[in-house]
């Protein structure tokens, strides 16, 4: 006889608020309700600041509520064990996995209580039988930069929590993981496709990697009627697979199985309202950085709107009113000029400035996101007596949990500039935030399109010229949404990056992928199906070889080269992601 307390659907509320300490918004009770019953939405359409992380709550609790009707009613489970949050950038993996590691630790510290029990007890007692005596939940971080822990794999099991990035776990599903030994790719291969719930975060930046997870859909064939043919695989595989895209700016063609929020929402949670309904004023500048000199003119017309969003009253032409900012982002398009923009406001500020780039150290970046997080972290902090500035490239575009006062940012194309002005004013607490958009010259008839906002820079400028009021525009996400609402489709699209294509995954890549022991001598690039063609940077590694002599004095050193070449093939660092060669 099971003694354990049966789950309903509307103990999440109570679920929630004993893992938080604060109750769950309208939405997430509405998706907690269509999760427990196996209707998750396609794709996920929610502002900045509305909490999308919770869907791992979310999800960790329908498979305990599953989990309950199986065992008292018999019925199947379709909510997968395995839950991966997946996003293409690091900064956001981190975060998720916190929030991974606090709900894992509610549920572990539920059962060692003698307290009456209660819906979070319940949830562990009934993850904890899944496991078949195990944890009720594990979590694990898989990203680069980090000490790598493969034990999600030794059991199928368990119900896991795995933050991830795009090519951590696109490369197991297509049997190439990074970092993980020949023997052990069909095993993460298996554990990623089957049993296993993909939701992609920021799916806007990941667009050839949720081509490819809707290939692989289609080759594993879910049970069909009894009688019908399989479309593609021989023998359709009949374990839990699910995939979800979250998105605050998904691309208009995708309106299908929509999740957003309703009207009722903003009625029933006020932070939402004011989170999303707050006015964020943004003032066009046209600099005129134009020529070879470009990045430096800018850098120091970018350097001036910061320090009148600093100090308004020591602005270079009028005056400015209004409150000084105090959370102040710099936001570029190029490394370059992120680097200058810098210098110039070290110049004036000294240690108050940091400098954020996608060219770091995963060491030097994972310490300095902690020191961002302490200082321009959403929700209450320390009052600062003095601006303090943040430089930074599009690496700080979506998902970082930062709140600034006053944001600088280069003009970009529109869907980059809603992501950037999403860290501007977050939780809607500032009344006095404000932000600036600055345009070069150079980029108003530039003579090749821009590498990567191409010809949607110029023409988002425009558009915001022409929809501007006193040279000002609202970038509020309720205030901007109506602007758009009754925009044609074909204009949003020249506003808009276009978004990279994997080529088509078929089923001859995956014949050949799936050999594993030996590879085949010929394969497929699989960084091509993760970031499309061309795109995926992979990353540099040295290695320092202590049994590599240096060169004898007088020695060929073309022939040192070959020997410490034939040396490393004999022996080479081990599993290397996306290596080739080594000296």
């Amino acid at each position: 006889m099971n003694t354990k307390t049966p789950i309903q659907i509307d103990h999440f509320t109570e679920f929630y608020a004993a893992v938080y300490g604060q109750q769950p918004f309208r939405w997430q009770r509405r998706l907690a309700a269509r999760a427990c019953v196996g209707d998750w939405p396609r794709y996920l359409k929610l502002p900045t600041a509305s909490g999308k992380t919770s869907c791992l709550d979310i999800a960790v609790f329908a498979l305990a509520f599953q989990a309950c009707r199986l065992a008292l009613h018999g019925d199947a489970i379709d909510m997968p064990r395995r839950i991966f949050f997946v996003v293409d950038r690091r900064i956001i993996v981190n975060e998720a996995f916190r929030r991974a590691e606090h709900l894992r630790d509610k549920l572990a510290q539920s059962l060692e209580t003698a307290r009456a029990p209660g819906p979070l007890r319940a949830v562990a007692e009934w993850l904890q039988q899944l496991a078949h005596g195990g944890p009720p939940l594990d979590c694990f971080e898989l990203r680069g930069g980090i000490y790598r822990d493969d034990a999600w794999v030794r059991s199928p099991l368990q119900p896991t929590l795995l933050t991830s990035t795009v090519d951590q776990v696109g490369s197991r599903l297509l049997f190439r993981g990074y970092g993980v030994s020949d023997r052990a790719l069909p095993i993460h291969a298996a554990l990623a496709a089957n049993d296993a719930m993909i939701i992609v975060d920021e799916a806007h930046c990941s667009n050839p990697f949720s081509q490819t997870l809707n290939a692989i859909a289609r080759y594993r064939d879910q049970p069909l009627a009894e009688g019908e043919t399989p479309r593609w695989a021989q023998a359709p595989l009949h374990t839990p697979s699910r995939l979800m895209e979250m998105t605050a700016t998904p691309p208009p063609q995708r309106t299908g199985d929509l999740f957003t929020l309703e009207a009722q929402d903003y009625a029933a949670d006020a932070p939402l309202q004011v989170r999303h309904g707050c006015a964020k004023p943004v003032q066009l500048t046209l600099s005129k950085a134009a020529g070879n000199n470009q990045n430096q003119r800018l850098a120091r017309d970018l350097v001036d709107a910061a320090q009148t969003l600093a100090d308004p009253a020591q602005a270079l032409a009028d005056p400015v009113d209004g409150a000084p900012c105090r959370k102040i982002a710099i936001v570029v398009n190029r490394v370059d000029c992120a680097r200058e923009t810098f210098a110039l406001l070290q110049q004036r500020h000294g240690a108050r400035v940091r400098l954020m780039i996608g060219r770091m150290r995963p060491l030097d970046r994972d310490a300095l996101t902690r020191e961002l997080q302490e200082l321009f972290g959403a929700g209450p902090k320390t009052t600062l007596d003095k601006p303090h500035f943040v430089v930074a490239t599009q690496c700080m575009e979506v998902g970082t949990d930062l709140d600034f006062d006053g944001m600088v940012c280069q003009c970009a194309s529109l869907d980059a500039l809603r992501q950037r002005f999403g860290r501007l004013n977050r939780l809607g607490l500032a009344e006095h935030a404000r932000g600036v958009v600055v345009m070069a010259s150079g980029d108003l008839k530039p003579k090749r399109p821009d590498p990567i906002y191409a010809h949607a820079l110029p023409a988002t400028w425009e558009w915001l010229a022409n929809e501007a009021r006193d040279e000002s525009v609202d970038f509020g996400i309720q205030a901007l949404d109506a602007r758009l609402q009754d925009l044609d489709i074909t204009v949003q699209a020249q506003l808009n990056i276009t978004p990279a294509d994997a080529p088509v995954l078929l089923p001859a890549h995956l014949d050949v992928l799936c050999q594993t022991g030996p590879k085949p001598q010929y394969e497929p690039d699989i960084a091509a199906f993760l970031h499309g063609p061309g795109r995926g940077v992979a990353e540099v590694q040295i290695c320092w070889r202590a049994d590599l002599a240096e060169p004898a004095e007088k020695m060929n050193l073309t022939h040192w080269a070959r020997t410490c070449d034939s040396a490393v093939v004999i022996c080479p660092p081990p599993h290397p992601p996306n290596a080739c060669r080594y000296r």
